[in-house]
């Protein structure tokens, strides 16, 4: 139960750019289990249905062309287009990615689910993925250590240069993000 309940405190913890309240990690493991339980139905009832517009989108994009992609793009609100993002397929986000403005990138990148963020960052190039990956951890650090959890340990080395790493020295993130917390600590030793 105990790496159950750390997976839920790491996924509250990783929506957020602040600390969880104390009280919640006072809570039982099953007052966890139930407040996660909580949270995913309000979500589901708030979502309903937007899953799958997400892959109608998605699916829709493959015929247009980029010009119009990339227009329709600065409509959309960066979550919305993170959720669209993880919809499409690996070889034509990565296409329509390359071109998308950087501070709408960057902003975009806060709401990426950990595989499809990780994945994006190290297809760009090195000094667009630093400026991609600077954001990010200024605007949520945690969020940092979900790619951190999936990126190859070179281009970690990478992101990491002039990164204030002791912010990662909280005992709840050492013990909540223990894979992405060493995968750190090895990125930074010299």
């Amino acid at each position: 139960m105990a790496a159950e309940r750390n997976e839920i405190l790491r996924t509250l913890s990783s929506e957020t750019s602040s600390k969880l309240p104390a009280f919640i990690e006072k809570l039982s493991d099953e007052d966890i289990a139930d407040l996660q339980l909580l949270i995913q139905r309000k979500i589901e009832t708030k979502t309903a249905g937007l899953d799958n517009l997400y892959k109608v989108i998605a699916e829709g994009l493959r015929y247009l062309p980029n010009f119009l992609i990339h227009a329709l793009i600065k409509l959309v609100d960066p979550p919305i287009l993170a959720s669209i993002a993880a919809k499409i397929e690996w070889r034509e986000l990565h296409h329509i990615a390359r071109d998308v403005p950087l501070e709408y990138m960057q902003m975009t990148f806060l709401y990426l689910d950990k595989k499809t963020g990780a994945k994006l960052l190290s297809a760009l190039n090195q000094r667009k993925m630093k400026q991609v990956f600077d954001y990010v951890y200024n605007k949520n650090h945690r969020k940092i250590l979900d790619f951190a959890e999936e990126l190859p340990l070179s281009d970690l080395r990478i992101f990491l240069e002039g990164i204030d790493v002791s912010v990662y020295e909280d005992e709840t993130i050492k013990e909540l993000y223990r894979v992405a917390y060493n995968k750190v600590k090895e990125a930074t030793r010299y």
